[in-house]
């Protein structure tokens, strides 16, 4: 899996680049871990702002989590932000923490990143098995 992208495969035009997430559930005794997101799924070439700003609620779903860490500029905030930003595996994350993690956890079957800018942090986590799930219709950005 090259981005969490391929897992929207019901939405041509979905990304997690720019979703506001609204929830994050980790439980470390179980393995297992979630993240609800609204999502874009507009379509960027529409004639409309509307249809361009499309969302659409999901949940991506991690098993078999092995690790789960924030990295941020704060550590008061135990949270991660709410405007995730950019995705992609840990191997393309360039701090050093990162770097750490990856050479630990790099045999997991995923090993991702989630930077979030509003809170300027990283999340980075690993699983053995991940799906997506949407949920409800898409509906006009707020």
């Amino acid at each position: 899996m090259q981005s969490l992208d391929e897992l929207l495969s019901q939405e041509p035009h979905a990304t997690f680049h720019d979703a506001t997430v609204v929830e994050v559930q980790h439980d470390a005794t179980a393995g297992r871990a979630a993240l609800t997101a609204d999502l874009c799924v507009g379509d960027p070439e529409a004639s409309t702002v509307d249809e361009r700003e499309r969302r659409r609620r999901g949940r991506l779903s991690l098993q078999g989590v092995r690790l789960w860490r924030r990295d941020g500029s704060d550590p008061a905030v135990s949270a991660p932000g709410n405007w995730l930003t950019a995705e992609g595996p840990l191997a393309e994350a360039t701090s050093e923490l990162a770097r750490a993690l990856h050479r630990d956890f790099e045999t997991e079957p995923y090993c991702w990143y989630l930077y979030f800018s509003d809170s300027n942090s990283f999340l980075y986590w690993t699983a053995r098995n991940v799906a997506f799930e949407w949920e409800g219709s898409a509906r006009p950005a707020v």
